[in-house]
């Protein structure tokens, strides 16, 4: 998830040295201090993670996440790491069959 090539600015290079989403399941990371609660950290997390790629994200604009490609990133992670995001690939599944039962009727 994040480039090697490039340096991590803080506070994105704290987050990643307390828990790395790149390699560890982002659905069991905790909080990161006080000064947030587990939603906040994660949220500001992700504009971190999108910042350093140049790129906005809110809540209300998502902006590339938003975007089939996110999407298909998201899906290849829970087949090539079928342990990380278990709620979500659930979720993925849920929708499959909801897809499946529509296509059928």
């Amino acid at each position: 998830m994040f480039d090697s090539r490039q340096p991590l600015e803080k506070p994105l290079s704290d987050y990643a040295q307390y828990y790395d989403v790149s390699v560890k399941d982002p659905e069991l990371m905790g909080n990161y201090s006080q000064d947030y609660n587990h939603t906040q950290f994660h949220f500001s997390y992700i504009k971190e993670i999108f910042r350093a790629k140049k790129i906005n994200y809110s809540k209300k604009n998502p902006g590339e996440a938003k975007n089939q490609s996110y999407l298909d990133e998201l899906k290849k992670r829970i087949t090539l790491e079928p342990e990380h995001l278990k709620t979500f690939q659930d979720f993925i599944d849920f929708c499959q069959k909801i897809k499946k039962e529509l296509s059928v009727k």
